[in-house]
């Protein structure tokens, strides 16, 4: 596991673990890990901050009961096919209490090599970085794509920018889940819109 000591709040100020490159920052392949209380930022990095896979690899891969708390991710900004958390099959994932900063996709659940089953994203704070105050940064908060994707929550989260509008976005939703083999809840969240939102297939919001 990964355990800081607290993640910095500020955009300036104190470690951060930074990528660079077309690779992700930091992959986990193993079960039951914890990444707790740590600051990401994208730098060069193209692809995901944190990716959770499960069964990729010729099956050398167990994603699964790992648990991203309390940390704090940010410039997630260079394409619409990966996020700051992403996943390729995992298994029992909490994401719980984190911050995203100025993220195009804060978390980007997709089935790969296997389905994923048991996500919960719950508490977590995703706004803009400073001096924005409309939704120009961002694409979709969190992406549901394409499945199967079992018992996925979406619980307690408070989305504090006006309604994703990036130039050329593809999704421009607060939440999406991409047509396909999809089951969960969305409950008790909270949205920022200055205007009112529908929901659904047709919808505007979620």
């Amino acid at each position: 596991s990964l355990i800081g000591t607290g993640p910095n709040i500020y955009n300036t100020f104190g470690p951060q673990i930074r990528g660079s490159g077309t690779g992700t920052i930091l992959t986990i392949d193993a079960p039951t890990v914890t990444v707790e209380n740590l600051d990401f930022n994208r730098g060069s990095a193209t692809n995901h901050h944190i990716l959770v896979r499960y069964d990729e690899g010729a099956s050398v891969s167990r994603g699964q009961g790992v648990a991203i708390a309390n940390c704090h991710l940010r410039n997630k900004s260079q394409n619409s096919t990966s996020g700051a958390i992403g996943t390729n099959g995992a298994w029992y994932l909490d994401i719980i209490n984190n911050v995203f900063v100025a993220c195009r996709i804060g978390c980007y659940i997709f089935s790969g090599a296997s389905v994923t089953n048991g996500v919960t994203i719950r508490g977590n704070v995703f706004r803009n970085g400073s001096g924005t105050t409309d939704g120009s940064a961002q694409d979709v908060h969190i992406l549901v794509n394409s499945g199967p994707n079992y018992n996925v929550v979406i619980d307690n989260n408070l989305f504090a920018t006006p309604l994703p509008a990036i130039s050329g976005g593809a999704y421009l939703r607060y939440i999406q889940f991409v047509v396909g083999t999809q089951d969960g809840i969305v409950s008790n969240n909270v949205f920022a819109s200055r205007t009112d939102l529908t929901y659904g297939a047709g919808g505007t919001g979620v």
